[in-house]
């Protein structure tokens, strides 16, 4: 609506004020509080979810640091504990040099023992101290003395040693003091303690030492201890060491499962604190933009979405001074006031016009309709059925019962009313079907377009207030002639077998729309139930398509009585009690035939049938019309066909002559004397002229059209009379039943004693 100029109507200055504008100020600052909340929001969520993804990504760094440093850690314990095994435990020379009693051996065992522990330690330099405890004297053997177990400083650690059930069971301890004499300042080390392996009374302890600080200064190479905090604990939970910043916040932690060790790591906070930082800054930039664009935007919208309401109002100010309007209008304070008193009559109408319409199945329902009936669903039975219930489906019925009602000559539909007509019509046939059951005080059935001119109508069978399948098609035909009074447009309406489960409703749909099929034999307009039919006739179009090729034949040959021949035909199809799709197949049939024998006529035949009925034919085909109705088109093209030949025949100079000729062997086709030469002789023609001319008026020559004549009286005879073979032969004009049996197999494919016992 356009703005009404300054002379187009008298304004009431003060009720409405507009030039005031105060919805639009309102309007305006409506918006405000909104806007700015939502920005508010906007940017609180997303520097906490900014936050968030960020302190997550760190502990899932520190998460995978920890566990790599674990992971190295444990290489690096394991190696030292398999090579302790490779290198000694399973050295034969080992074993028996730790079996020696130091009191009583040699110096040079003992001193090859020890040159043998200082070894392995210098090839591994993360090994710190390394001694053997033997249990049968109780003498322990470093790497630089030989000493008893009561002057050994360790002597602590290997008497609770030797109190676990299983030392090889034990792994690495936490970190404890180690020395090897009680005046030494003790180091700090972890420790891995393996019996020798042989038997108890005469083998031992070996033990091996790691300091703490080499384990500190592996995991400072792993890690950053200026930026990264780590902690590493023992099994107990007893702190092992830790390098790094302090204060920093712990954000992961990874255990070894070989040694029991636990790896607490974290980053120095200054790393992400400045990430956010800059975070924040983007943030506020951000926000600060999109507040200026929101304000110009919010201020556009304002003024765009408040001129139609400026518009109706100044429509609607015309209207003021009418008697009709409530009296308070002219005395509205604001826009929506003026506007809402004047449009009240108009909204209690619509009120009361909503109220007698009730919305139509929901979309779940006509979705879950369409699935069932077209075997969508994939759920099982119960599921079928907990879904009908729950939009509300006749929980006493016990099966379902399909229906389909079909526009009836759709083009014509089309070609007699408007869209907009076209729509109206369909939404009434609609409803008229649905509440045909309302009106008899039966459950309504479901109700939805199947496709552009069918609708599926699904009603509740079996038990309860559910109607029998003759009820509802009593119905059916009761809404049917409504339709056709009132409407003035008709439908046909086929309907399925009533099923007991949901899955098979898709069954009893297809039963229905089979049923439309008939609709070409029984005519439109009506109701056709599904058994209702005499399944013994739909058989009889076989005797149809027998007959095709002789009719085409009589067509091609301009025969006597052939479009009496073809009227019955087509009459024929009419009275046939079959599918469409059957109809259909005759059709294509016939024209197959006719074609064949077309093609045997002259080639000026050939271009006429060509340039001036094939194609016509062939659309005549493709027609969206019933079967039987495009079979009246095709009937008065090859009538028009056949006038068209007879003309170009008679065109012929020699079509008179022809004409008596076949005329004369249709009455003497009985003589065996019957030949070429005696037929040019009769009607004064050279032989090959003769012959020549028939093939090229009739399509086939003076032989084979005798022959074909003889051997359709002989089945006649043969199928009607109980004749020997010698007589029938001679009766057609063979002389004996050798050239007689020849010529029929030829034409039949069969020998005349075959057909005969067929």
């Amino acid at each position: 609506m356009g703005t009404p100029a300054p002379h187009g109507g008298r304004l009431i200055k003060g009720a409405i004020g507009l030039k005031h504008h105060g919805y639009y100020r309102k309007l305006l600052v409506s918006y405000l509080p909104i806007f700015f909340s939502a920005f508010t929001v906007l940017v609180i969520a997303l520097l906490l979810g900014s936050m968030y993804l960020s302190r997550e990504a760190i502990k899932r760094e520190s998460l995978v640091m920890a566990k790599f440093v674990n992971a190295a850690m444990d290489r690096e314990l394991k190696a030292l504990e398999d090579v302790l095994h490779t290198d000694l435990l399973d050295k034969s020379r080992f074993i028996v040099l730790t079996r020696l009693n130091p009191t009583h051996n040699s110096y040079y065992s003992t001193y090859e023992l020890s040159v043998m522990l200082r070894d392995f330690k210098v090839a591994y330099p993360l090994i710190d101290s390394i001694y053997i405890y033997r249990f049968s004297d109780r003498s322990v053997q470093s790497m630089n003395v030989t000493s008893t177990f009561e002057r050994f400083g360790d002597r602590e650690f290997i008497r609770r040693a030797l109190e676990a059930d299983n030392i090889d069971a034990t792994t690495w301890t936490g970190v404890r003091d180690y020395r090897e004499f009680d005046k030494q300042q003790p180091e700090r080390v972890v420790t891995l303690t393996r019996t020798i392996p042989v038997f108890r009374e005469a083998g031992g302890l070996i033990v091996m030492n790691v300091k703490q600080s080499d384990l500190l200064r592996l995991a400072q190479r792993l890690s950053d201890p200026n930026s990264t905090y780590l902690a590493m604990s023992d099994a107990e939970g007893n702190p092992m060491l830790s390098s790094g910043p302090e204060g920093v916040k712990i954000d992961a932690s990874s255990r070894s499962e070989y040694s029991g060790y636990t790896i607490r790591l974290g980053y120095r906070e200054g790393v992400v604190s400045g990430i956010l930082d800059t975070l924040v800054v983007l943030y506020i930039v951000i926000g600060f933009i999109v507040i200026v664009i929101g304000m110009l935007w919010m201020i556009y919208a304002t003024r765009k979405n408040y001129r139609p309401i400026q518009a109706i109002v100044a429509k609607l100010d015309h209207l003021v001074s009418d008697a009709k309007l409530p009296a308070g209008a002219k005395g509205a304070k604001d826009e929506f006031g003026f506007v809402e008193q004047v449009l009240e009559k108009m909204i209690e109408q619509s009120t009361e016009f909503e109220q007698r319409h009730k919305e139509l199945a929901s979309f779940k329902r006509r979705l879950l309709f369409a699935e069932l009936r077209e075997g969508g669903f994939a759920g099982s039975e119960e599921e079928a059925r907990e879904q009908l219930a729950a939009h509300g489906w006749h929980a006493d019925a016990g099966g379902y019962l399909t229906a389909v009602a079909e526009l009836d000559d759709p083009e014509r539909f089309a070609a007699r009313f408007s869209d907009r007509d076209q729509s109206l019509l369909k939404f009434a046939l609609y409803n008229v079907l649905v509440e045909s059951a309302s009106a008899r005080r039966r459950p309504a059935p479901w109700a939805d377009w199947a496709a552009a001119h069918q609708i599926a109508l699904l009603y509740p069978a079996n038990g309860g207030s559910a109607p029998s399948p003759e009820e509802v098609e009593a119905g059916l035909r009761e809404a049917l002639a409504w339709i056709e009074g009132h409407l003035k447009i008709t439908a046909t309406i086929g309907v399925g077998a009533a099923v007991t489960k949901a899955k098979a409703i898709c069954d009893s749909f297809g039963e229905a729309r089979r049923m439309l099929k008939y609709k070409h034999a029984l005519g439109g307009n009506r109701v056709i139930g599904y058994g209702a039919l005499d399944r013994a006739d739909r058989s009889s179009h076989m005797g149809l398509i027998a007959t095709a090729r002789d009719l085409a034949e009589a067509f091609r040959l301009a025969a006597p009585g052939w479009r009496e021949s073809l009227d019955g035909w087509f009459d024929d199809i009419r009275k046939l009690l079959v599918p469409e799709d059957r109809v259909e197949l005759l059709l294509h049939c016939l024209l197959y035939h006719v074609r064949r024998e077309v093609a045997q006529l002259s080639d000026e035949f050939a271009a006429v049938w060509n340039e001036e009925f094939d194609e016509a034919l062939e659309r005549r085909l493709r027609e969206p019309k019933l079967a039987a109705d495009r079979g009246e088109s095709i009937r008065a093209l090859l009538k028009a066909a056949g006038e068209r030949f007879a003309d170009l025949r008679e065109a012929n100079g020699r079509a008179a002559v022809l004409g008596e000729v076949r005329a004369y062997i249709d009455r003497h086709y009985a003589d065996p004397n019957l030949s070429l030469a005696m037929l040019s002789d009769k009607f004064e023609m050279n032989s090959k002229t003769l012959s020549r001319s028939f093939k090229e008026q009739f399509g086939e020559n003076f032989v084979d059209y005798l022959m074909r004549r003889r051997i359709a009286e002989a089945k006649l005879l043969l199928l009607e009379s109980g004749a020997p073979i010698q007589d029938i032969s001679r009766e057609v004009g063979y002389a004996n039943a050798l050239s007689f049996t020849r010529a029929f197999k030829r034409m039949e494919g069969v020998t005349p004693v075959a057909l005969r016992k067929a």
